[in-house]
Order: structure tokens, then sequence, then C-alpha cells
């Protein structure tokens, strides 16, 4: 089964059970200190992308189903993701990556990291899913898309 690995600051607990009850390998990260706020999501996905091995990332903010991991491992796309409907084309909330794909693609993050520095005035990680599109195409996308979770912004602005 693929691992769904999640980074975040602060976890949404509804989120986290949600995760942890989908039976497949869940592995939190936890983002601190200033990388937490400028790259550190970066950080993590060029950690998974060295490792170059099958992964599902869900955002912190995300209630994930069994029946949306299931959709996503069955599908042979290389990237998948599904839509957020709060906000449009794919996002990183819910996606999921297999290794020839980051095999094809492995200085994405490393590329991000250098014209950030040059030209991105806005934290790296506010980025991520529109760099991804940018560089490498749009993902097999599934649906239906879920919602964005205002209570879980709510709750983290408590």
């Amino acid at each position: 089964m693929t691992p769904v690995h999640m980074a975040y600051t602060e976890v949404w607990p509804p989120a986290w059970e949600a995760a942890e009850a989908c039976g497949r390998p869940f592995r939190p990260w936890r983002l601190e200190g200033v990388k937490a706020t400028t790259d550190g999501y970066v950080d993590f996905l060029a950690a998974r992308w060295e490792r170059a091995v099958d992964w599902t990332n869900l955002e912190h903010d995300v209630i994930v189903t069994r029946a949306q991991l299931d959709n996503l491992e069955a599908c042979g796309s290389a990237w998948c993701a599904f839509a957020d409907h709060h906000r449009g084309p794919p996002t990183l909330s819910l996606a999921r990556f297999r290794a020839p794909f980051m095999a094809a693609h492995p200085w994405v993050w490393e590329e991000l990291r250098f014209e950030g520095r040059r030209s991105i005035f806005q934290p790296l990680w506010q980025v991520c899913d529109t760099w991804l599109v940018e560089r490498c195409g749009l993902p097999c996308l599934h649906g239906p898309p879920y919602a964005m979770n205002t209570r879980a912004l709510a709750w983290a602005r408590s």
C-alpha cells in the first residue's frame, strides 16, 4: 500500500484521525521553527522526491477517505490529484506520486528554491502547487472535488 505522508505545523484533529483510519501507512512530518513558515514544505517534498518511491501527499486540513486513497492507488497515472472545489485547479492537498514521475523531474524542488530566492516574493509553500503544474503539466484529476475545509481553517485561527 502506498504510504500517506502529511507535512504539518498544526493538524486539525479530524484530519489526523481520518488519515490514521484509512488503513495505509501514515507518516506525519512536523515542520518546526522558521522553516515551517518559509521553505519547510519544499524540504518535505524534496525529501520524498529524493527517495523516489510511490507516496501520497495529504495536507493537514483534508479529511481523507479510504475510497479516495483506493481511487488514487488504483490509477496507473504517474501523478494523480483530487481537484479542490474551492480553488479549482489541482493542488497538492490530496495527491499521489509514482516513482517514474519523480525520476522524470528530479530537480523540480531545487529549481523552486533557486527561482524563489530570485523572484518569488511570497513563502515558497504557497506556490508549490502551481510550480509543479507549470513545470510538469497537469496530473490525472480525480473527483468529485473535495471542499476546502473551512472548519479546519477556523480551528487553526483560534
